[in-house]
C-alpha cells in the first residue's frame, strides 16, 4: 500500500473514476457511482492512502512553504525635520511596491498621522507580500500633513523625505530591521527611518498533525478509516484522509499513523468539527459502515481520547502538531544563500561569432547572459559577501591539453570568485573568445565542486549556509549516471541545482533530472534522494520575460531550502543573527592539498608553488602535471618567469 498520497490518490482516481485530489467532491460518493468496467472497488490489499493536502509523505508535508510570504512592516522616524511654523511636523508613512511589468510604483498602504511628533513610532503596520522568485524594490515616502481632510491627496502634503531599498536585502539586515537616511531631492538632513519586518504567519500553514489511532473491533475484517472536516460553509463534512487497512493483533486493531497537513485539517480553528469514519471492505464496492464519531483536534490533542460504539472501542493514543518552520524564519534569522554559476561551452553552442550562436556576441546580450542576469541578480541579494564561484565545462583551454570539465572562468580554480552578477557577466564577455568549444557535456564535475564546498561549511559547523548551483547548458548530456550520484549526494548537503536549458534542443534528461515525476536513485549510494533539490526550466518558454524566467527558475526554491533544515533539524535562529566565524577557505584547504599531492608525485616544490600562486584553472592533476612538465623543460631547470605562467591563465 502506498503511503506517497499523491501518487496513491492518482491510482485510487483511475480505478474509481474519481475526481482528482484537489476536488470538492466526495471521493467515497463518488466511487459508489463511477466504479470500473466491472462495476466493483479493486481488492482489499490495494486500499490506498489519500491524503487530500499537496503531497502525502511526511516530507512532502513538511515542505508545503507558501509560494509567497505576508509581511508586516512596523516603521519609526527620527529627528525628522520639521516643515510646520507654529507647531511640528504631523508625519505619515506611505508605501509602495514597483511593478516589475509596468516599472511604476503600486500603493501598498500608510500608517497613521501622528500628530506635532518629529520621532514618530506608528502603530499602524504596512502589510505586503514577499516573493523570494521576484526582485522586489520598495519605496517610502513620509509626508508631513497639512491637509487632514485628504490626507491621500498627497499634492496638498509637503514630502519630508523618502527611502527606496530590495526587499531581500533590507529583509537580511541585523535584526531583520533596516535603517536609512530620508532623502529629498533639494535638501539634506530630513531624519532618519526605520523598519523592522515580521512575518504574517497563519496558525497552521505549514505544520503536520499525526495521529495514532487503535482499539477493539469486534466485527474483525479489511477495516479501514476515512476522516473529514466540516467545509468552510459548515454545511457538510469534505473527506480529507482514507487510511490503509489496520493491522491486527487478536481483536485489536492498529492503523498506520496518520500524517495530515495540519491546514487540510483544520483550517485556523482547532475546535472545527472533524468526523472519523470506519468502514468495513467489500469487494463489491458497496463497504459496510461500522460507525462515525464527531470531534474537534482541541479534544483529543492532549489527552487519550476514547470513543466507545456498537462495533468496539477507538482510542486516540497519540495526536501531535508538528511545527514547521517557515522560509521567512529561517531569512529572518540570518540564513547565507551563496550562488554558483556554470557555463555549458561544448561544440553545440556553436561558434560566438555565428548568428546562431547560443554564445553570440553578434548582439549586446544572449541567452547565457540573460539568464544568468535575471536568474542571478536575485539570488546574490541573499549572500553576505556577493562572492560568485564562476565556472565552465567542455571546453578547450588555452595552453592545455585536453577537454575541460569544471574550470574557473577567471583562470583560478582555487579562487573562482568574481564580485556580483555583474563581475560575472564581465568575466564571461572578456574570456568567451578565448575557450575552444568541445565535448561531452559533464555535469557530475561541476556538481561535485560545489557539494565539496557545501560538505565543508557543514563539517565546519556553518550550519546557516546554502548553496545554490546554477547551470546553463544548451542539451543533452553525457554523463546522466555520475550526475544522479552527485545529485542524491547534494540531497543531504545544503544544496540546490538550478538548471536552465538555453536553445531548442531534447531536453528530456533534465526533466528526468528535476524528479518531478520519479525521485533519482543512485547506483553508487545504493539510495534515493533525501529531498527533491532540482528544478529545470526550458529558457525558451520565458525568452520574452526575463522576470518570468526568474519566477519559475526560483519558485521551487524556498521549500527546498526549508526541507534541508527540517531534514537536518536545524531550527531559524532567534533575534539577532551570531556573526558567522569563518574558517580557513575552502579555496585554500583545496590549494594546499592539490600542492601536497603535486609534490608527492615528483613535481618540483618551487614551481607547484608559482604555479598555483599565479593560478591554474583546473583542479586536475593530469594537466597541472602535464603543463609543470612543459614549464620545466622549457626553461631548462632555471628560475621561471612569472610571465611564462600566465600563458595558462584564462583572464
Amino acid at each position: 500500500v502506498s503511503t506517497q498520497s499523491t501518487w496513491g490518490y492518482k491510482k485510487y482516481k483511475n480505478q474509481m473514476g474519481c475526481e482528482t485530489a484537489n476536488s470538492a467532491s466526495d471521493p467515497a460518493r463518488q466511487s459508489s457511482e463511477r466504479r470500473d468496467d466491472k462495476g466493483v472497488l479493486p481488492a482489499g490489499k490495494d486500499i490506498e492512502v489519500i491524503d487530500q493536502s499537496e503531497g502525502g509523505t511526511e516530507s512532502q508535508l513538511l515542505n508545503q512553504d507558501p509560494l509567497s510570504h505576508p509581511l508586516e512592516l512596523h516603521i519609526s522616524c527620527s529627528n525628522l525635520i520639521n516643515l510646520d511654523v507654529t507647531s511640528k511636523s504631523d508625519p505619515v508613512a506611505f508605501a509602495y511596491m514597483k511593478n516589475n511589468k509596468t516599472g511604476r510604483f503600486d500603493f501598498v498602504g500608510r500608517t497613521e498621522r501622528v500628530l506635532n511628533n518629529l520621532d514618530p513610532v506608528f502603530v499602524k503596520e504596512v502589510n505586503l507580500r514577499y516573493f523570494f522568485e521576484e526582485t522586489q524594490i520598495v519605496r517610502i515616502d513620509v509626508y508631513d500633513i497639512d491637509d487632514e481632510s485628504n490626507i491621500t491627496k498627497l499634492e496638498n502634503q509637503e514630502l519630508i523625505g523618502s527611502t527606496e531599498f530590495v526587499l531581500a536585502k533590507a529583509l537580511r539586515s541585523p535584526n531583520s530591521t533596516w535603517k536609512d537616511s530620508l532623502k529629498h531631492p533639494k535638501r539634506a538632513n530630513n531624519g532618519t527611518i526605520t523598519i523592522q519586518f515580521e512575518e504574517q504567519k497563519k496558525c497552521f500553514s505549514s505544520d503536520l498533525v499525526r495521529m495514532n489511532i487503535q482499539g477493539t473491533i469486534t466485527r474483525k475484517g479489511i477495516n479501514f478509516l476515512k476522516i473529514y472536516r466540516q467545509n468552510d460553509k459548515g454545511t457538510e463534512f469534505v473527506p480529507i484522509y482514507q487510511s490503509e487497512p489496520a493491522v491486527y493483533e487478536g481483536n485489536y486493531a492498529m492503523w498506520k499513523m496518520l500524517k495530515i497537513s495540519a491546514a487540510n485539517l483544520m483550517r485556523d480553528n482547532i475546535s472545527l468539527p472533524l468526523k472519523i469514519e470506519f468502514n468495513e471492505y467489500q469487494s463489491s464496492g458497496a463497504h459496510i459502515k461500522l460507525g462515525e464519531h464527531i470531534f474537534t483536534f482541541a479534544e483529543v490533542r492532549d489527552s487519550s481520547h476514547v470513543w466507545t460504539a456498537a462495533f468496539g472501542s477507538i482510542r486516540f493514543a497519540k495526536v501531535e502538531l508538528i511545527k514547521r518552520p517557515s522560509f521567512m524564519e529561517y531569512l529572518l534569522g540570518g540564513v547565507n544563500i551563496g550562488l554558483s554559476i556554470a557555463v555549458d561551452f561544448t561544440g553545440s553552442n556553436l561558434n560566438p561569432h555565428d548568428s546562431g550562436s547560443r554564445h553570440s556576441v553578434l548582439t549586446a546580450t544572449n541567452q547565457y547572459t540573460t539568464a544568468m542576469e535575471s536568474v542571478g541578480n536575485i539570488l546574490q541579494e541573499y549572500d553576505t559577501d556577493k562572492n560568485i564561484p564562476l565556472l565552465g565545462y567542455g571546453a578547450v583551454l588555452p595552453s592545455l591539453s585536453g577537454v575541460s570539465h569544471c574550470f574557473a572562468l577567471n583562470g583560478n580554480i582555487f579562487s573562482p570568485e568574481v564580485y556580483t552578477v555583474q563581475g560575472a557577466l564581465e568575466c564571461y564577455k572578456r574570456n568567451l573568445l578565448k575557450l575552444m568549444f568541445a565535448g561531452p557535456t559533464n555535469f557530475a564535475p561541476i556538481i561535485k565542486y560545489v557539494a565539496e564546498i557545501a560538505d565543508y561549511y557543514v563539517r565546519c559547523n556553518l550550519l546557516f549556509d546554502y548553496f545554490v548551483l546554477l547551470i546553463l547548458t544548451d542539451g543533452q548530456i553525457d554523463d546522466i549516471d555520475e550526475t544522479k550520484d552527485e545529485i542524491v549526494r547534494c540531497s543531504e548537503l545544503p544544496v540546490s541545482i538550478v538548471i536552465v536549458g538555453v536553445g531548442s534542443a531534447d531536453f528530456s534528461a533534465m526533466e528526468e533530472l528535476d524528479a518531478d515525476k520519479k525521485p533519482i536513485f543512485s547506483s553508487k549510494y545504493q539510495k534515493g534522494m533525501a529531498r527533491d533539490i532540482v528544478q529545470f526550466v526550458p529558457y525558451l518558454q520565458y525568452a520574452s520575460s526575463p522576470f518570468e524566467l526568474s519566477k519559475a527558475t526560483l519558485s521551487e526554491l524556498p521549500k527546498q531550502v526549508v526541507d534541508y533544515f527540517v531534514l537536518k533539524n536545524i531550527k531559524p535562529m532567534k533575534g539577532a543573527p551570531l556573526p558567522r566565524v569563518m574558517p580557513d577557505s575552502i579555496y585554500k584547504v583545496k590549494k594546499e592539498e592539490f600542492a601536497r599531492m603535486a609534490i608527492s608525485r615528483g613535481a618540483p616544490p618551487p614551481q607547484v608553488e608559482m604555479l598555483l600562486n599565479v593560478g591554474f584553472p583546473v583542479e586536475d592533476m593530469d594537466q597541472f602535471t602535464d603543463a609543470l612538465s612543459r614549464v620545466y623543460t622549457n626553461t631548462l631547470c632555471k628560475p621561471v618567469a612569472p610571465q611564462f605562467f600566465h600563458s595558462f591563465i584564462i583572464n
